[in-house]
């Protein structure tokens, strides 16, 4: 049986039972109007599946932020703000650390907010996506004290609820091999890891109800993952929820 089979399978059982498949789509590290960018945005028009993108603040041109308003399909998200290391040199990348100092984690946060609420109006979502998905625990408090509804990182959550009014939706199947020379992971691994979520997801093992996040990376993806992205897109675009309705 095929990789894409048994994900149909699956697909099948939560229907047979009267439940609903839903996935969302982030991709990261949004900054210059590049080719990468465009084909990105041309791929979610094309498939008019929604698409989050994960912008980095303090870099993001405005041409990269009308490029992205004139994609029907596209919200913004936080990426951080400069996406800096500022973890030790022995420790792993983290660009809000618990050793950074709080005052300056929460300018950080604001000010970017600030700045992609400026460049993109209504597109943008206040959702604060950590670079490297990782950030300290004490900073979920700074979320809810500067303006943000939403925390995405990977993993399978424990609780959709977070801080006051911050709700959690990660992702969970990256489609970057970041220890092979980002290359993309792999059609069977792809498919296997969505529709391992989705076997968690319906037996209970994981949150039932945190949709299946899939992960790209535009600046990086290699011709393999892009045409993955195209296919999966296609064949299943009705099942994608855009950043609003995932976050509420």
């Amino acid at each position: 049986m095929s990789a894409w089979q048994a994900l149909d399978d699956e697909i099948g059982r939560w229907r047979d039972g009267g439940r609903v498949v839903e996935f969302w789509w982030r991709d990261d590290d949004a900054a210059e109007a590049d080719a990468p960018l465009d084909r990105l945005l041309k791929l979610a028009d094309r498939s008019g599946a929604p698409l989050a993108i994960a912008a980095i603040p303090a870099r993001l041109s405005g041409d990269a932020a009308t490029m992205i308003k004139a994609c029907p399909a596209a919200h913004v998200l936080q990426h951080g703000y400069a996406h800096v290391n500022h973890a030790g040199a022995d420790r792993p990348k983290s660009e809000f650390p618990g050793t950074r100092l709080a005052d300056e984690r929460r300018g950080d946060m604001s000010a970017g907010r600030s700045r992609l609420a400026g460049l993109l109006a209504e597109r943008f979502v206040p959702v604060f996506v950590p670079p490297w998905n990782r950030m300290a625990e004490d900073g979920l408090a700074l979320l809810s004290g500067s303006g943000f509804v939403g925390l995405s990182r990977n993993k399978p959550r424990k609780s959709p609820a977070l801080a006051d009014g911050v709700r959690q939706v990660n992702v969970h199947v990256d489609i970057v091999d970041w220890q092979d020379g980002r290359r993309f992971v792999g059609e069977d691994r792809a498919l296997n890891s969505v529709r391992a979520h989705l076997e968690a997801r319906r037996s209970g093992a994981v949150d039932p109800a945190e949709p299946t996040g899939i992960l790209g990376h535009h600046r990086v993806q290699d011709e393999a993952a892009w045409t993955f992205l195209a296919r999966f897109l296609s064949r299943h675009r009705d099942l994608f929820r855009s950043a609003v309705e995932v976050f509420g």
